[in-house]
């Protein structure tokens, strides 16, 4: 049985493949103004897929990469402040060195016992510095102020709020690294002292508040000047220590630049147009679209008379 084609289905065809070739222009001229052949999903299914993934590994990347920069602002100056530490501590050691001399008189080893106190009030502001509003050397109790004077003529004059916690974070898929120490560790200078009583101790034998002999005083003096060479090796093992890990991060950080320059070239290759592919395509489909117009006005126009005769 033969089907007979009428003029309306005719005309609809005509204008459903001029519909057709005007969304493929329009396809085309939408790459052409992003210069990206994905512009949505349909584009490319497959394609969208990997970019997403992509895009998602380049966000852990750049995530890492950041961690690092914040990582390296809190240890500069967790850094400068240990060193600081450090430096009091030395003085205190030259101090204690010189009162451990019999030419030297009790008056003299009580003003240097000021110094000592000096030298203790120091560092405990230094032990409580704080990266913007986070303190370095609480622990993970990053919002607690780690270090407080209770008594100074206390054998153990300092009380410490913190934890004994070191706090991490990650600056690649599998490496952590430290980034806010604890106080304990970082002052700790023997089974149950810190550095804190050990200053304490220091200022006691000065003023002689046990009413020790000369001789006494000078031997005590002398043998605490090594507790004083731990607290301070103490403190530089902590800076050696992040020493360490900048380098570490600086490796890291190189690599991390490296694939996500690397990933951002996949990237481009995946969902970037060739400029010069489109620009062939372009023409092609306005030609297409052009030759499309002039068959369906053949076909529209004969049609339009008839009606009209």
């Amino acid at each position: 049985m033969a089907f007979r084609v009428t003029q309306q289905t005719t005309i609809q065809t005509a204008l459903w493949h001029l519909n057709a070739k005007q969304t493929e222009l329009a396809h085309i001229q939408d790459q052409v103004g992003s210069l990206k052949q994905i512009n949505q999903p349909s584009d490319d299914p497959s394609g969208t897929a990997r970019v997403l993934n992509l895009r998602t590994q380049t966000a852990h990347i750049e995530r890492f990469i950041q961690n690092i920069s914040t990582i390296r602002d809190i240890q500069e100056v967790s850094a400068s402040a240990l060193q600081s530490c450090g430096d009091l501590i030395v003085s205190a050691k030259q101090i204690v060195i010189s009162a451990a001399n019999s030419t030297v008189d009790q008056d003299t080893r009580a003003v240097m016992a000021g110094q000592i106190e000096d030298v203790l009030k120091s560092i405990v502001q230094l032990a409580n510095t704080k990266h913007r509003d986070t303190y370095l050397f609480s622990g993970t109790a990053t919002d607690t102020k780690p270090f407080d004077i209770t008594d100074i003529e206390s054998a153990n004059p300092v009380t410490y709020n913190g934890n004994g916690d070191t706090c991490k974070q990650f600056v690649d898929f599998q490496t952590k690294v430290d980034i806010y120490l604890s106080g304990s560790q970082v002052f700790h200078t023997g089974e149950d002292g810190d550095v804190f009583a050990t200053l304490s101790e220091v200022r006691q034998l000065l003023l002689n508040s046990g009413g020790l002999t000369e001789e006494d005083q000078i031997a005590q003096l002398s043998a605490i000047a090594e507790d004083l060479t731990d607290a301070h090796n103490q403190i530089l093992n902590k800076v050696a220590r992040q020493g360490s890990q900048s380098q570490r991060m600086d490796t890291i950080a190189y690599r991390l630049e490296d694939e996500k320059l690397l990933l951002g070239n996949i990237i481009s290759e995946t969902e970037d147009a060739d400029i010069a592919e489109l620009i062939t395509k372009l023409k092609e489909k306005e030609s297409a679209l052009q030759a499309a117009l002039m068959a369906a006005g053949q076909i529209i126009r004969p049609s339009l008379m008839q009606f009209l005769q």
